[in-house]
């Protein structure tokens, strides 16, 4: 659930996601307020392999669509993203 996570948590479970687990903590803070750090994020989760998408992943991605398209901000989008990729591990890794 991602209102449980802090964002030092979910940014961390990002940085994992995209790879940049070894990035040093000051960094990890860029997700959740930067456009330049989460659309690659989005453009990844979008793109990743198309088994995982499930009812429920697919009304996540669209989730981060809608807030994209309807200009929610940041903080939804984030949200969703982060949600997203929690769904994502659950269906690879079983976690």
């Amino acid at each position: 659930n991602t209102l449980s996570m802090n964002i030092q948590e979910a940014n961390k479970l990002i940085a994992e996601f995209m790879g940049d687990e070894h990035l040093p903590i000051p960094r990890l803070h860029f997700y959740h307020n930067s456009w330049d750090w989460l659309m690659p994020v989005i453009d990844k989760v979008k793109s990743i392999d198309h088994d995982w998408i499930d009812q429920e992943a697919q009304h996540i991605i669209d989730e981060i669509d809608h807030a994209l398209t309807c200009c929610w901000g940041m903080e939804d989008v984030y949200r969703y993203t982060v949600e997203a990729i929690m769904n994502y591990n659950e269906w690879k890794y079983g976690k």
